[in-house]
């Protein structure tokens, strides 16, 4: 027999997991649906998707010309991996955007 203790696993289970949301957020950025892409990409990063998650939370909101905020992610992801290449040129890009005021 399998006790109440068995319960709370199974439910812990069914939440998805950040691998999971990542791959969401990219099916609905590719959709077309970036708001979407950000709240899932967002879920993805409180779900433990660390650098991957920050990554691409950067390029959500960069495409979406939120400057910004994407280098807030591309940094917090040199912080997770200092030599991240993909995130030191997300930086160096994103703050020639900022300042360039495109």
């Amino acid at each position: 027999a399998i006790g109440p203790e068995a319960r709370p696993a199974k439910r812990k289970a069914a939440e998805p997991s950040a691998e999971q949301l990542l791959q969401a957020a990219e099916a609905a950025f590719g959709g077309g649906d970036r708001k979407e892409a950000i709240r899932i990409g967002t879920q993805a990063l409180k779900a433990g998707g660390g650098l991957r998650a920050h990554l691409t939370l950067a390029r959500y909101y960069q495409s979406m010309r939120f400057f910004r905020e994407s280098l807030d992610h591309y940094k917090a992801a040199l912080k997770i991996e200092p030599g991240n290449a993909f995130a030191a040129k997300g930086v160096e890009i994103v703050e020639k955007q900022i300042s360039s005021g495109e």
